[in-house]
């Protein structure tokens, strides 16, 4: 007969579940009353919180740096890959034109969108790949010197709840001379692009049961007195709307 063998393993192995994608342990006794363990290794993919960003002023010559993606479980441990793409307003013809996690607008860029996308890996298990939203259209130098200018991203304030009033400010500008539009606008619980105006154009916003599951953005473009000549520049996401 053979002897008894007795197991003590972690609980979520014990629940036919390897959880997290962490290290699980496990011990046991074999016949002979000898202990021994061993170490259990799985990997999952990621699994996404919200879009990585690119960060810095869209305009030629001047370096764009990606702010990484956050996970809601299995975080990547492994080091990201970068493929920076320059796109049309729609995001349906893309470029690719960097692999770094910087990039520096040349002057192809003038005119079109820039998007950053991201892969992201636990241990050896398969990739996940996340997309930057676009970002405005990247200015020329020289364009850029007769433009309002953003330095202080605009804000929301408020509470996420439906029947609660967001609040945009503007943030902090130079050359605006004419004020400020603004425009709500509603993204998918990731804040993936294209993202829907709910037709809002004040400062504050109501949220609605429409807006149920969803984040908020507000683009505030800055205007010149009797001129044409505008710049745009965009808030963070909310938090997810309940």
């Amino acid at each position: 007969m053979r002897g008894r063998r007795h197991v003590l393993c972690a609980a979520a192995v014990c629940g036919g579940v390897l959880g997290s994608g962490s290290l699980a342990l496990a011990a046991f006794t074999d016949s002979t009353g000898r202990s021994a363990s061993f170490e259990a290794q799985t990997w999952f993919t990621p699994v996404l919180s919200s879009v990585p960003d690119v960060l810095g002023s869209a305009r030629e010559g001047s370096i764009l740096t990606v702010g990484a993606p956050s996970f809601l479980r299995y975080p990547a441990n492994v080091p990201d890959t970068y493929t920076w793409q320059r796109c049309d307003a729609a995001a349906l013809s893309c470029t690719n034109v960097g692999a770094a996690a910087t990039y520096t607008p040349v002057t192809l860029d003038v005119g079109s969108h820039l998007r950053v996308v991201v892969s992201s890996r636990r241990g050896t298990g398969t990739p996940l790949v996340s997309t930057s939203n676009l970002t405005t259209v990247v200015q020329d130098t020289g364009t850029l010197n007769n433009r309002p200018s953003n330095t202080a991203t605009p804000t929301i304030s408020g509470t996420t709840t439906i029947g609660s009033t967001l609040t945009a400010a503007a943030g902090t500008w130079t050359g605006v001379s004419d004020g400020y539009d603004y425009q709500w606008l509603r993204c998918d619980n990731l804040g993936r692009t294209p993202c829907t105006p709910v037709g809002a154009n004040a400062t504050t916003y109501l949220l609605t049961p429409a807006d149920a599951g969803a984040r908020m953005r507000v683009q505030v473009t800055g205007k010149v007195f009797l001129s044409s000549v505008t710049a745009v520049a965009t808030t963070a996401d909310t938090s997810i709307v309940n």
